[in-house]
């Protein structure tokens, strides 16, 4: 598997897990917009989940748009780009 999988793989758990919902529920354009389950708290709840679970913390311009699995993936990997 490689690491972009294993990315998407956690983010997806990450989501599942707090939004209460099967991982089989998060396609591809899944967002906020999409989600009936996704609200004000759990955003916060999955923001700072992504940030225990990869150990990096976001900045309040990345926490507003990451409201979508494409959009959260960007947001870490480019985060992690900047730890290496």
């Amino acid at each position: 598997m490689s690491k972009n999988n294993k990315i998407r793989l956690k983010i997806r758990t990450i989501l599942s897990s707090i939004l209460d919902i099967s991982d089989r529920e998060i396609g591809e354009d899944f967002s906020i917009t999409t989600s009936k389950s996704w609200d004000s708290l759990k955003h916060l709840n999955i923001i700072f989940s992504l940030e225990e679970v990869f150990g990096i913390q976001f900045t309040d311009n990345d926490m507003e748009n990451m409201t979508s699995l494409l959009n959260i993936e960007t947001a870490v990997q480019k985060k992690l780009k900047s730890h290496d």
